[in-house]
This record gives C-alpha cells, structure tokens and sequence, in this order.
C-alpha cells in the first residue's frame, strides 16, 4: 500500500521513493526522511525535539510539515493568520488521519486544530505512485462564529535532506527569451523566486529542483518540485544555520489578505514534490509522465500556441 501508519509515523511509499514524517513527543508534525525506498522504522530514532542553546530552541520546527505562525519557529512560515481579537499567534495540535482512495488513488489527510481558536487546518498528501509524485496542499477551516484573516496559506513546505552542498535550479526569462535555466547554490537566508503579475509567464515558473551540485542529466539526486497554480505565486528556499533546507510555496501574500467567514473553507493549490536518483533528465520524464497521464489524460493533439 503506498500508505502506511506505523505508531505515529507516516511512510509513503512510491515506486522507487520513501516519503516519511510523524508527531513528536510535542505534538508537532516533523519530517524524517524523503529520498530512496527505505523502511519507515529505520528513521523513527529521528521523531524527538531538539535543542541547541536557549538561544536554539525547537530545532526540529525548522524541519516541520507545515509550519504556523507564532511560539518560537522562525523558519518562513506556511499558515499566518489574524483572529477577530487581533491575536495572530497559533498553537496547532494533531488531531487525527484518514485515508481515502479515489479510482486507485490514495490520499492521506491529516487535522490540526489551534489549542485555543476554532480552526481547524487538513493537510493533503495525495499519492501518484507510479511517477514517483506526491500532492500536497492544505485547507483552512473557519469552525467559529467570528471571522479569521487568513494573511499568508502556503499550500506545503518540502524538506531537502542534508547534503554537503545544495543547488537551486529554476527558470526565468522574458518575451522572446522564455524558460532560461539559472541555478544558485544556497547559502544560509533565504531565496526566492515568485511571480506578482497575476499570471504565470515568461518571466518565471513556479518549479524548482534541488541537488547537491553534481547531479547530471543522466545521474544524481534531484529532489523537485512545482505548483499548480497560474496566479500571483511564491516559492522560497530557506537554508538554516544547521544547515537544514526547506522549500515552501504557494499563493503569492503580496499585498493579499483573504476573510475566511464562519464556515468556510480555504483551500490552498496543490504542490507536487517528487524524487529522483537518476538526474535531471529523469525528473523531466516524471514530470511529463504525470501531467500527460494524471493531470491532463487523453491522446489527443493539443494546440500550441
């Protein structure tokens, strides 16, 4: 099954691939591992909190599934709100999975709700096995009687294992000079690219892949990713000063605020993430595998523009 619960740990498991992540003693969702197939087991002595120094404290949140706002993480955060008392802080506590299955497709679905506000918050991790793919993306769920200010919902936030080194390969460009690859080895900060012309283009591509500075179109590890989404859209590398490296994304918070009413719900656009050991050439044929024959299936031509 590609996915398993083993005594809080999460193992998702692709054709060649291992996803897995899990609660802590703290009640906080952190990753372990994402690269090649292993058992979940192997890295259940990872699942425990961290600290350096009482200036370091919860060094493990810089390795959390969907980080929110407030207590002591300071890494980009992927869920920011505003409450009616204007208190923006949020102490989200685990609730609960369920798994679902969809023409043969599993979906694991987890809830988190604040320890003190009514909202609750479902991640997503839809499993495309076959291509080594893995959607994500979050909802917001206002169970309250007064609004919540949503002013920053990152649809997931992927975490790079350690690596020696790490490269940042993404594509910029312009009319008439479209998709020109630039890569940029991270240092610790941060490093983003997004889009704030309302419309994906020329200019940038919600993509990104990361290596270890020696992958090649035929070998090497390339951890990968990119967003569903054609409006005003970011995606940030953050490199840590453990040398830890996260990669969030989702809608672009320039200038945006969204009023989530008693009720409703926010649903964020889907980032799909995948692996591979064999380069960026067959990242490239991953990519194009799921979206020729998951996201938009059929043989017919299609036009060009």
């Amino acid at each position: 099954m590609p996915i398993s619960v083993h005594e809080g740990l999460f193992e998702i498991q692709t054709r060649q691939t291992s996803y897995v992540f899990g609660v802590n003693e703290q009640g906080i969702l952190q990753h372990l591992y994402w690269g090649k197939t292993i058992a979940a087991q192997e890295c259940a002595y990872r699942l425990r909190s961290r600290s350096h120094s009482s200036f370091d404290a919860q060094v493990e949140r810089e390795y959390e599934e969907y980080s929110f706002w407030g207590g002591v993480g300071y890494v980009e955060p992927t869920l920011k709100v505003r409450f009616s008392d204007h208190v923006r802080d949020l102490k989200m506590v685990y609730e609960g999975y369920r798994i679902v299955t969809d023409n043969g497709v599993e979906e694991l679905i987890l809830t988190l709700k604040d320890a003190h506000y009514d909202l609750l918050v479902h991640l997503h991790y839809k499993v495309i096995a076959e291509w080594d793919m893995i959607e994500r993306y979050a909802e917001a769920v206002n169970a309250g009687k007064t609004a919540i200010v949503i002013e920053n919902m990152q649809s997931a936030a992927w975490a790079v294992p350690y690596l020696p080194q790490y490269r940042m390969t993404h594509v910029t460009g312009r009319w008439s000079g479209e998709y020109q690859l630039r890569d940029t080895v991270l240092s610790e900060g941060k490093k983003t690219i997004e889009s704030r012309r309302g419309f994906t283009g020329p200019h940038a591509n919600p993509w990104f892949a990361i290596d270890d500075g020696t992958a090649t179109e035929t070998a090497g590890n390339v951890w990968f990713g990119a967003l569903g989404w054609s409006g005003n859209w970011k995606i940030v590398a953050e490199k840590s000063s453990f040398n830890h490296v996260r990669v969030t994304g989702g809608i672009n918070d320039f200038d945006s605020e969204w009023l989530l009413q008693p009720g409703e719900t926010f649903t964020a656009p889907v980032f799909v993430g995948g692996y591979t050991p064999s380069g960026f050439g067959e990242m490239s044929r991953s990519f194009h595998r799921y979206q020729r024959e998951y996201v938009l299936p059929g043989a017919a031509t299609r036009k060009v523009l």
